[in-house]
């Protein structure tokens, strides 16, 4: 039995080299650690890209903000909106203007408060809400701010 078990430490003790076997368990770990990294690296990838998407949706979305911002038509139809004839691309609801347009693959939605937040005169701001949908009509960008009309 005492024979037995130095044979065996011996083959573990070897310093002679190295086993082939032992190559082959080094390759197999190694090529399992690039793997999982590699799954990373192509998950950082598209939550990247989903990112640069989403940002340029909101800058689209700033754009159109400052658009709608600059359309004198509209400030014009807001400083009177009983006296003043409704732009053509707007619709009237509840308590809101509404306009919407096809931006491509994109969906434009404007909506415009009839009722301006400040209670003073001579200057009047309606709130604005910009929206970006995709063609699954999910939120891919959206703006807020105020189109200051002064009467």
């Amino acid at each position: 039995m005492k024979r037995f078990n130095r044979k065996r430490l011996k083959i573990f003790c070897n310093e002679n080299g190295i086993t082939l076997l032992e190559v082959l368990l080094s390759i197999t770990i190694l090529t399992i650690i690039l793997i999982s990294l590699m799954s990373i690296f192509q998950q950082m990838g598209v939550f990247n890209q989903k990112n640069e998407d989403k940002s340029q949706a909101v800058n689209d979305a700033k754009q159109i903000l400052l658009e709608w911002q600059s359309n004198q038509d509209l400030k014009t139809f807001l400083s009177n909106p009983t006296l003043n004839e409704i732009p053509d691309a707007i619709t009237e609801r509840d308590t809101y203007f509404y306009a919407e347009k096809d931006r491509g693959n994109e969906k434009e939605i404007v909506n415009i408060a009839k009722d301006s937040d400040l209670a003073s005169e001579p200057v009047k701001a309606h709130q604005i809400h910009v929206q970006l949908l995709d063609e699954n009509n999910t939120v891919i960008g959206e703006r807020f701010g105020y189109i200051i009309v002064e009467e």
